[in-house]
């Protein structure tokens, strides 16, 4: 009986009192400049946030943030010189375990989550050292169990090439932000292959490409053309080996999630004179915070605007749901139980995923943090 009570709660948008909502607050530093801290935060049934633990500061800066909801794991890489890779754990909702990565003073030119069947779930990083004496480089090619039980002298190790293909990736959920460096995966134009799965015999095989998703249920690949901006999204359904185009709106490519059965992208359009400004841009905190950058700043730059639509894709019914956030600062950080959590600037929202749509949406917290909250998950 209890478990049929959870479900409904759940698909019904409501949270029971021992099925925590907690966000991840932080972005990766790189890509500005700045530094910027991970901090985690519950979300209580009154609304209100309440700060659990601080696992990266905003003095040492995040270079890298991966999620396997599969594994029920967050995984966050530190920026140098701490270079550390902490483990957050979904049914702990705190960090597990911090481990350094021993080839300092270099930085990771690629990251990525992989299912190695030699070591189970890690972390594995390509890493390049500078010599300022000799002007050379090296590369090295290491991983990191995530076993919280196995300590980290014994976690960390040299990591192959070869287990690119057992890639895990969620991708994010929002072009004004990335989870950071990953691992460059491209089509094998010989064998009409990406990570060993054989694509559609039509998918061009000269174009810029990404693997966005790749998990358990699905793998997503996406195509750009750098010269028009014309985009295809591919998605591979793994129980039948079926290939399907997603159809999506937007001038750009789509930043795009995974979330099990279902994938969750933010639309993206070319800026003109016509379109200038994001949805909402009025909305956006001027400045940088400790958890995130001042994005009206970044944006001034950018290419493309953001209009506020979160589109939402049942991989096995093939039904596209839209959510109107009418907020360029907006994405889905979670799908769980039949129901949808999104955040629009520092609004959460959540609504059940029913046959004939998204169902009625429901405020559960406003506050600053949840500004620069991007993955979310349920203990």
């Amino acid at each position: 009986m209890k478990s049929y009570l959870i479900a409904f709660l759940l698909a019904s948008g409501i949270a029971p009192a021992y099925c925590q909502l907690h966000l991840l607050s932080g972005s990766p530093s790189h890509q500005y400049g700045d530094t910027f801290a991970a901090v985690l935060f519950r979300v209580g049934g009154d609304g209100a946030l309440t700060r659990t633990a601080t696992v990266v500061p905003q003095d040492v800066g995040i270079e890298w943030i991966g999620i396997a909801y599969e594994w029920r794991k967050i995984v966050i890489v530190a920026r140098h010189p701490e270079n550390s890779v902490v483990v957050v754990d979904f049914d702990k909702a705190l960090p597990v375990k911090r481990c350094g990565r021993p080839h300092g003073p270099g930085f990771p030119a690629a990251l990525w989550l992989a299912a190695s069947p030699g070591r189970g779930p890690s972390v594995d990083w390509e890493e390049v050292t500078f010599d300022a004496k000799t002007m050379k480089g090296e590369n090295f090619l290491e991983g990191m169990t995530l076993d919280p039980s196995m300590p980290c002298e014994m976690s960390v190790g040299a990591a192959a090439l070869s287990e690119v293909q057992y890639l895990v990736d969620e991708g994010f959920g929002s072009f004004l932000w990335s989870g950071g460096v990953g691992v460059p995966t491209h089509i094998d134009a010989e064998h009409g292959t990406i990570l060993g799965y054989q694509i559609p015999a039509d998918l061009p095989k000269d174009l810029p490409s990404d693997v966005n998703i790749n998990d358990l249920h699905t793998l997503v690949l996406s195509l750009w053309d750098n010269n028009t901006g014309a985009f295809r999204v591919e998605v591979f359904r793994k129980r039948d080996k079926a290939w399907r185009t997603l159809r999506l709106n937007g001038d750009l490519r789509p930043a795009l999630r995974g979330f099990g059965r279902y994938v969750a992208a933010t639309e993206n359009q070319k800026r003109t004179a016509q379109k200038t400004r994001s949805a909402g841009m009025d909305e956006w905190k001027k400045g940088n915070r400790e958890t995130g950058p001042d994005l009206a700043s970044r944006m001034a730059d950018q290419e493309f605007t953001l209009p506020g639509t979160l589109r939402l894709y049942d991989v096995d019914t093939e039904k596209m749901f839209t959510i109107a956030t009418n907020q360029g600062d907006s994405e889905i950080l979670l799908v769980e139980g039949g129901v949808v959590y999104w955040r629009a600037a520092n609004r959460l929202y959540s609504a059940p995923i029913t046959d004939s749509g998204i169902g009625a949406q429901r405020l559960l917290a406003t506050d600053e943090a949840i500004r620069d909250a991007h993955y979310a998950f349920i203990k």
